[in-house]
This record gives C-alpha cells, structure tokens and sequence, in this order.
C-alpha cells in the first residue's frame, strides 16, 4: 500500500499537530425508551457527556474537544 505525503502546507503547519477529541451525541436510545438520549442520561448526579468531556478536558494530549449533537 503507498503512503500518501501530506502537502506542503500541512506538513509544517502548527495544525498538524494538534489533537481534537470529537464526542458524538447525536444518538437515540430507542432500546431505552422512545425519549431517552443516553449522553445525556444522569451517573452520580451529572450527564454523560459531561463526564465524557471533563476526561478528554483533562487529558493533556487533546487540545480541542467538539460535541455532536443532532439537530431537533
């Protein structure tokens, strides 16, 4: 299989090198009932994506955090 080489631009660009953690929230849980999203469901007391992004917000190698969700 042949690597592809990345262009010029992103080769030496300060982007090249960052990290961005990306939590998609955009689900239903049909299987736990019609109105339930289960990123947003409550453990011990807080949501969790909540939970979910304070873990990536923390960790020293992620520089962006992006959440997902679906349009209503």
């Amino acid at each position: 299989m042949r690597k592809l080489a990345r262009p010029a631009s992103l080769r030496f660009s300060t982007f090249a090198h960052m990290v961005t953690a990306v939590i998609v929230a955009a689900g239903r849980g049909t299987r736990m009932g019609p109105n339930v999203d289960k990123m947003f469901l409550e453990i011990a007391g807080h949501p969790v994506v909540q939970h979910t992004w304070q873990r990536f917000d923390t960790c020293p190698p992620v520089d962006h955090v992006v959440v997902v969700i679906r349009r209503e």
